[in-house]
């Protein structure tokens, strides 16, 4: 699976955190997604159709792997230092973003495309970032494919580095051979 963080972050996303990165994963993810809708509502406000619901919804849910999907959902968000229980719209834009690398990391992807991640996020969060990223493509075998314009800290994260200008790309070697190249280090590098 392929699986992607892009710079901007799309419109119409509702619903908590949890409710975010579970429709991201599939039919059994809706599923979790529409179950933690339900279970959100206090039991005196829950209609007959509702309870009828969210009992479909666990038959689903247990004849489909969905609480194997809700614990690496649980995980994920652990891991990324979210609460599941806080609402998207009302998240800042770095928040909304870790939401969305964490809906993209519950996925398990053979393949994560990472568009500028460090964008608009704090500095100890952008260092969480990129220790996960390392860990998941060591641990996971999972290929990152990672667009950053913190040289340094993507080199540092990387294992093979391509330098563009002007749309081209005009060098490309291991990260730690670009890492004390003299031209990156000068014009990329500040050193």
């Amino acid at each position: 699976t392929i699986a992607a963080l892009e710079q901007d972050v799309p419109s119409g996303f509702d619903g908590t955190i949890f409710e975010v990165v579970a429709e991201g994963l599939g039919d059994t993810g809706k599923a979790l997604a529409e179950l933690h809708r339900i279970g959100r509502r206090s039991e005196a406000n829950i209609s007959t159709t509702s309870v009828k619901r969210r009992d479909e919804l666990q038959h689903v849910l247990d004849s489909g792997g969905g609480w194997a999907l809700s614990n690496q959902i649980e995980n994920v968000l652990s891991r990324t230092r979210l609460n599941p229980e806080d609402r998207f719209p009302g998240l800042s834009a770095g928040m909304k973003r870790r939401t969305l690398f964490a809906r993209a990391l519950a996925s398990n992807p053979d393949l994560l495309l990472l568009d500028e991640p460090s964008l608009g996020l704090a500095p100890l969060v952008v260092k969480r970032i990129f220790e996960i990223v390392k860990k998941i493509n060591s641990e996971n075998n999972t290929t990152v494919f990672l667009v950053e314009q913190n040289a340094n800290l993507a080199l540092k994260t990387a294992h093979r580095g391509y330098v563009m200008e002007n749309s081209r790309i005009i060098m490309a070697d291991a990260a730690d051979k670009l890492m004390v190249n003299e031209d990156v280090r000068k014009a990329y590098l500040g050193i």
